[in-house]
């Protein structure tokens, strides 16, 4: 028998609870809304479960004010109802004090109307909608004051981005646009996002980095196959702490200063087609790993650069020639996996360099002793 919460009378504080509704071994919705001493963090799954609206309305979620972070999870089901399950998120609306938000599998055609109210969530930080496969929209996430991080994964069926989405620059309403205008027209109006993580976006070509918001300090951009770097139109002052590359098949050179936008910390992985990379300028640590076809590694002037790291690069034969001059502040080399790596450029390495480790670079090791 599943244990009724409202009978641990002497029960003060419940922390990172996850609460598995129905079934044999579920609790009911009742014992969840007689239950007022979650704190921090709550798990709600089996959501398929809920009849109805008043079956979720016995959650009492709204009073539930010390919980920070919300998960609300369905798990697969061919048997439901559209608007049952919007009416179900309806009353599952949580306490104004949240900050971090997650919803899998939701069955809806829409989210609910307090997932757009900015005066309600006006402390949401994080938000991670996954898998919701019947969503054709989402609501006004550009509106939500704090919001900072947000995560929308497997939701193929969303092609409309209504103009309630935007706070400055409102497109007509009901406009339809393909998965990647839609996403990139999304970025446009979050005025606050700090971290963007793309990944698995086969419609994905080009990034607008001149219209991003300069909030911006990590990009991953990860498994995007069509995805290419394009030179930016007008000024572009965005400079973010990290960014990641991660199998961008279709990129092969990137020997142009303009194409990859400025970072502290670059990191270029798996690029089957990459040949030519110019380092560009403000790169003070710089990651390769995995571009098996990359010949020609240069640098451009005036780069910070402090670390670099050469992993798998097996075409790889010289690093950037003048590094003295170049790469003066340079302090940590990493050389691992690259057989045809021949020597060391034309005047030796930097007078500032602290740390050299060399892995598996049989010609450059032979090339030493002789």
């Amino acid at each position: 028998m599943p244990l009724h919460l409202s009978k641990l009378k002497s029960l003060q504080v419940l922390v990172g609870a996850k609460f598995l509704h129905g079934g044999p071994c579920g609790w009911r919705m009742e014992d969840l809304g007689e239950a007022r001493y979650f704190y921090g963090s709550l798990s709600i799954l089996e959501l398929q479960n809920v009849v109805d609206r008043r079956e979720a309305l016995k959650a009492k979620m709204r009073d539930k004010n010390h919980v920070e972070k919300l998960s609300l999870e369905w798990s697969e089901s061919d048997a439901y109802n559209s608007q049952t399950e919007i009416d179900i998120l309806d009353e599952l609306r949580p306490h104004s004090n949240i900050k971090e938000l997650q919803i899998y599998r939701y069955k809806g055609a829409q989210f609910s109307n307090w997932l757009a109210d900015h005066s309600f969530l006006k402390l949401l930080v994080q938000l991670s909608l996954r898998n919701c496969k019947d969503c054709f929209s989402l609501p006004a996430l550009g509106q939500l004051p704090s919001l900072k991080f947000l995560s929308i994964r497997e939701m193929h069926r969303m092609t409309e981005v209504t103009e309630e989405f935007y706070v400055e620059v409102s497109p007509k309403a009901g406009v339809v646009f393909d998965e990647a205008e839609l996403f990139t027209s999304q970025l446009e109006g979050m005025k606050q996002i700090e971290k963007l993580y793309i990944s698995d976006c086969n419609s994905l070509t080009t990034l607008p980095t001149s219209t991003l918001p300069n909030t911006l300090k990590t990009i991953l951009i990860s498994r995007c196959r069509k995805f290419k770097l394009e030179v930016p139109v007008g000024c572009c002052n965005m400079f973010l702490d990290i960014l990641t590359l991660d199998e961008c098949d279709s990129i092969d050179d990137l020997s142009s200063i303009e194409l990859v936008p400025r970072a502290r910390t670059l990191l270029i992985v798996r690029f089957q087609n990459l040949t030519r990379f110019l380092i560009p300028n403000g790169t003070e640590a710089l990651d390769i790993s995995y571009c098996e076809n990359l010949e020609i590694l240069s640098v451009a002037c005036g780069t910070p650069m402090t670390s670099l790291n050469i992993f798998n690069c097996k075409k790889l034969k010289r690093l950037p020639e003048c590094m003295q001059e170049l790469l003066p502040s340079l302090e940590e080399l990493t050389l691992s996996d690259c057989p045809e790596m021949e020597s060391f450029p034309n005047g030796g390495l930097t007078f500032n360099l602290q740390l050299l480790m060399i892995d598996n670079c049989q010609k450059l090791v032979n090339g030493r002793k002789e």
